[in-house]
């Protein structure tokens, strides 16, 4: 499906009131300066974040960079989570370059995230 209509739809379930509002893509978007290098090209990150953004989404969740990292952009919390098992990229240090998982707690009032790692950092 092309990406216009990607958006489209995705607009379309953001529209809906009453619910919180969790967004899972693979690659991030390119706005985010530290991803920039290996995300989704510019052309489909800037409708992707003004969706984000004007949708007020609670969190979105990346992959794509085998590390851990976070970060806020435009009142939108992100979070790259691609630590699974393939190689590290090791730019993100000792809490963002480790195999990991992360496990979300979402309460009435606030989000919780906890970064749980499987091996130390590798040498």
């Amino acid at each position: 499906m092309p990406w216009n209509e990607q958006l489209n739809l995705a607009d379309k379930w953001l529209r809906k009131k009453g619910y919180r509002k969790f967004v899972f893509i693979h690659r991030p978007p390119h706005d985010v300066d530290k991803w920039a290098y290996h995300s989704m090209p510019e052309t489909m990150s800037i409708p992707f974040v003004e969706l984000m953004t004007e949708h007020k989404v609670d969190h979105v969740f990346c992959g794509h960079i085998h590390a851990y990292s976070t970060a806020a952009y435009n009142g939108v919390n992100y979070t790259v989570s691609g630590g699974g098992g393939a190689s590290l990229h090791k730019q993100y240090g000792k809490r963002g370059s480790v195999h990991h998982y992360v496990i979300v707690d979402v309460l009435p009032g606030s989000i919780r995230m906890h970064l749980v790692c499987l091996m130390p950092e590798e040498e």
